[in-house]
């Protein structure tokens, strides 16, 4: 592993000299600090905001015409609905993409459960290809934005999920 230098993310972290011992509490998962077993690597400055500050920060963008885009890992997509809605709510900020990864869905329950509705949206949705339990992607695109969904482009494979 090189070492930074002057304080820059500008480093190179080796994928194969990670110690994984200390990650077995799931309640205590955070990347930025699991990630690393180097500790000179992690000079990320990361906070974490509660709804509150994530409203003091979004107040900047309270105008459409910038782009803002948040993303969820919501592990279940119906167990969770009404907790986004109320985040959402909350926040009072009309994102322009909404990105929830983990939905748990098939675009058939997506597209056929009113309840996955979001107000001044269009959503898409995206099951994983594999028989594996879990996956699925959901974007929930602005209605005053216009889009167009890529079919040339392949979207997933056994490894990954996407969508353009």
């Amino acid at each position: 592993m090189s070492t930074p230098t002057n304080n820059n993310l500008d480093h190179t972290a080796n994928p194969f000299n990670i110690s994984y011992q200390h990650i077995t509490d799931q309640d205590h998962n955070d990347p930025e600090t699991n990630f690393f077993n180097d500790t000179d690597l992690v000079n990320l400055d990361t906070h974490y905001f509660d709804i509150e500050e994530t409203k003091q920060q979004l107040q900047i963008l309270n105008s459409t015409k910038y782009f803002s885009l948040i993303h969820i890992n919501i592990r279940s997509l119906n167990a969770n609905i009404d907790n986004l809605k109320t985040f959402l709510y909350r926040l009072t900020h009309k994102f322009s993409i909404i990105c929830i990864t983990e939905s748990w869905l098939t675009n058939k329950d997506f597209v056929n459960n009113s309840n996955f509705y979001l107000s001044g949206y269009t959503g898409i949705s995206f099951e994983r290809s594999s028989r594996r339990q879990g996956g699925g992607i959901c974007l929930y695109i602005r209605d005053d934005i216009s889009s167009k969904l890529r079919k040339d482009i392949p979207n997933s494979s056994k490894d990954n999920e996407s969508f353009m």
